[in-house]
């Protein structure tokens, strides 16, 4: 049974950026997490519902991390799992997407591509679009006219409030500030 709803997940927060599961267990380890999860769907994608082998560009799922994300406190909890095909799994991380299309290690087409992709599967159940997500639609001139839209949180914690939980564990950030980040992935 596919969940679309996924696809309205709000970008990760930038003091967030780096920390994962797979950085902390190992590769290894993450290996099997992934594994149980694309078998957990018998291999379909749970947002868009598509079989890996019917899937677009690519064959196979990625593993993708659901948060409930606090941003007047600063935590991100991690609450599970999901195997996505690479369209929904690019949609969602929108943010990524965009800066991948500035260093042109995507064409424009393929994000096109694949955020109409996500805005059509919005569509189908009337889920809403994140308000970052719908900002590159709007830049690859992709309707989402119709999709209500998440608004920004209004208040954010600092940076070094920041952290993800998982496991009853506390991660903190992997960047100490935005100047932090902007070097590393500007």
């Amino acid at each position: 049974m596919s969940r679309p709803e996924i696809l309205s997940s709000p970008n990760i927060p930038k003091p967030m950026h780096g920390l994962n599961p797979r950085g902390i267990m190992g590769q290894a380890a993450w290996d099997v997490v992934r594994q149980e999860a694309y078998a957990s769907t018998d291999y379909h994608c749970a947002a868009c519902g598509v079989h890996k082998s019917q899937a677009k560009k690519h064959r196979w799922l990625e593993a993708h991390e659901t948060y409930d994300i606090d941003y007047r406190k600063g935590t991100a909890t991690l609450v599970e799992i999901v195997p996505l095909c690479h369209f929904c799994h690019n949609f969602i991380h929108s943010g990524r997407l965009r800066m991948m299309a500035r260093s042109r290690d995507v064409t424009v087409n393929d994000v096109r591509g694949i955020m109409q992709h996500g805005v059509d599967v919005l569509r189908s159940v009337k889920s809403p679009i994140f308000s970052g997500t719908k900002v590159l639609c709007d830049l690859v001139s992709v309707d989402s006219s119709g999709l209500s839209e998440m608004s920004p949180p209004d208040r954010m914690a600092s940076w070094g409030a920041w952290v993800m939980l998982w496991n009853g564990e506390e991660y903190r950030a992997k960047f100490k500030s935005l100047d932090d980040w902007r070097r590393a992935y500007a």
